[in-house]
């Protein structure tokens, strides 16, 4: 089989696993343009487990019939798989190395499963041990052509980032059928938060950051290279404070730094960042030595959520209006004027917000405002 294994093809394949690293329609590209790399058939990234429901895994084959018969029927009975379990991490195999020469052509996992698969030639690797059982990668070939030396060594070139993708999807459990609860949280927060490695590369970003950063007029950007400043001073300071962020020491201290950037072309879209490291416990288990936290709000601050203010002093809905305006910095005046109605009467209901909240003068009340307003999306 001609394969085309380029240099340039080879830093596809890797950019594209580190891509599929948090989502499931980019892990499914990056298996298809590994698949083609090896020159293979087919192709599939699974947990093999003693406890046979304890199997997580993808595929370049969608055929759900091909899924359901190897569950029901070989899965237990995966002689390939079973064998190359029992190897060293990172360890790579040819069928033949794990059976002696031409034992597995007479198996019945071979003629009755394999083969019908156009599954002819066989070779693979561990990736590494899992909580439960091995991840391990099953690459096949039809036809005549065997795989070769030169296929080995390929496949061997990619095992260290497939590794560390499979590491980062296995602790995330993106595997798992269900919805990543984790990101979906993090997406009701009026705070932005990203996760990036120590060139500011992005490695996993939330829906108020992706909004914070894509405003008009904002001095920081996602680009293809990963979070960047505007200005050059301003993003050499946050480089440095990535950087501080990444090493060992400031894990181990929990250290980290704020600063702020200016908007070059909007006056009020400054954004207030605080960049820390990952902590050290969190670091180890996910595989995320040297990624750093940044998070993200505007300098003037998330408005405050009416309703909230309702639930926590018992405002009415027309004292939360005020007090969420009071808040945003608005005059008594300006409040009256926005909602039509006599400036004696925002200060009848001022007085009231002053004995719901205890707050004393207009400026308590703000501060007291913004400290108990939680910052999740209405």
């Amino acid at each position: 089989m001609a394969v085309q294994r380029t240099e340039r093809a080879l830093v596809d394949v890797i950019d594209s696993l580190h891509a599929s690293a948090y989502g499931e329609l980019e892990w499914s590209d990056a298996l298809y343009r590994l698949r083609d790399f090896l020159g293979a058939s087919a192709l599939c990234v699974a947990r093999h487990a003693p406890d046979l429901d304890e199997i997580d895994g993808v595929g370049t084959c969608a055929d759900p019939d091909y899924h359901l018969k190897y569950v029901t029927e070989f899965r237990g009975r995966n002689l390939v798989w079973n064998a190359a379990a029992a190897l060293p991490e990172q360890a790579l195999y040819h069928e033949a190395t794990l059976f002696g020469g031409s034992a597995l052509r007479r198996t019945r996992f071979w003629n009755e499963w394999m083969a019908p698969q156009d599954m002819v030639w066989s070779i693979g690797a561990k990736i590494g041990e899992a909580e439960r059982g091995s991840w391990l990668i099953g690459v096949q070939r039809g036809g005549d052509t065997d795989f070769d030396e030169a296929d080995l060594q390929a496949l061997d070139l990619i095992l260290p980032t497939l590794r560390r993708v499979v590491s980062i999807r296995a602790r995330m459990g993106v595997f798992s059928p269900g919805p990543d609860l984790s990101l979906a949280a993090l997406d009701r927060l009026t705070i932005g938060l990203l996760v990036v490695d120590r060139g500011g590369a992005i490695v996993t970003i939330n829906a108020m950051a992706e909004e914070l950063l894509a405003a008009a007029g904002a001095g920081l950007h996602r680009t293809p290279s990963g979070l960047r400043a505007s200005n050059p001073a301003t993003q050499r300071a946050l480089a440095g404070l990535i950087d501080l962020s990444c090493r060992r020491e400031a894990r181990q201290g929990g250290s980290g730094g704020y600063m702020v950037v200016g908007s070059p072309e909007q006056e009020g879209c400054d954004l207030a960042l605080h960049v820390g490291p990952l902590p050290l416990a969190i670091a180890r288990e996910h595989d995320h030595a040297a990624y750093a936290i940044v998070l993200i709000r505007p300098v003037t601050g998330a408005p405050v959520a009416e309703h909230s203010l309702e639930s926590l002093f018992g405002l009415t809905p027309a004292e939360a209006r005020i007090a969420a305006a009071m808040a945003a910095g608005r005059s008594i005046s300006a409040i009256a004027s926005e909602q039509g109605c006599a400036v004696n009467t925002v200060r009848n209901h001022l007085a009231r917000i002053f004995g719901k909240t205890g707050a004393r003068q207009q400026s308590e009340l703000v501060s007291l405002l913004h400290q108990t307003a939680l910052p999740v999306r209405g």
